[in-house]
């Protein structure tokens, strides 16, 4: 069974308990995201799992979300019923495929919470988000700026286990795709080891269509 599978399989059996162990060990302010965001825009949420950022939308806001797991997005889809003041629109499948086949500048706004640390395709992810979004990209994660050799050892065998990897220097990766960055700290999360948790607002350059 190959990553995509794993990770598939694990979010299909914890949608049940994923918002009360979410609230419990990775709760954070989500009204943080909101304050960034302007009325009537499209955005693009990738793994939006059971739609935790749904209630926290701004009112006219068109947003599509993508997820692996379908009883993950079955919920996202009755959290968004209780919005009649936004449009969401749900693509099943593969986050990394899917992204690629997203038309250039589609998007204002791109939101990811705790899925960098997640996908086995952290660098190409963010390479298409910086192509298909014109404002800016809302991110929560864990991040660790130089890990040392024992975290990217750690980091390793916490993603063959779990599938995370709390110990990536995103702030770098960002960096190298020449995003301006803004950070904003929010804690140590975690469920048995907790890591050190920020908010980025990247602002790509934008790309014009051709």
């Amino acid at each position: 069974m190959d990553d995509l599978n794993k990770i598939k399989k694990i979010y299909d059996l914890s949608y049940k308990k994923y918002d009360k162990i979410v609230d419990k060990y990775w709760h954070f302010n989500r009204n943080l995201i909101l304050k960034y965001l302007k009325k009537n825009k499209k955005i693009i949420e990738l793994g939006i799992g059971t739609g935790l950022n749904i209630p926290f939308y701004p009112t006219g806001s068109k947003i599509t979300g993508i997820d692996l797991s379908k009883e993950m997005l079955k919920k996202a889809e009755i959290k968004a019923l209780k919005r009649k003041d936004i449009k969401l629109s749900i693509i099943l499948g593969s986050i990394s495929n899917l992204i690629k086949r997203i038309k250039i500048n589609q998007f204002d706004y791109a939101i990811l919470t705790w899925y960098l640390s997640v996908t086995p395709k952290l660098k190409e992810d963010i390479t298409q988000l910086k192509r298909v979004t014109t404002d800016k990209i809302l991110i929560v994660d864990h991040s660790k700026n130089n890990p040392n050799f024992i975290q990217k050892v750690l980091g390793k065998l916490t993603y063959l286990i779990s599938h995370y990897n709390p110990y990536i220097d995103l702030e770098q990766i960002f960096k190298e795709n020449q995003f301006k960055i803004k950070k904003i700290y929010l804690g140590k999360f975690g469920r048995f080891i907790k890591n050190d948790t920020f908010l980025f607002i990247l602002t790509p350059f934008k790309i014009k269509s051709k």
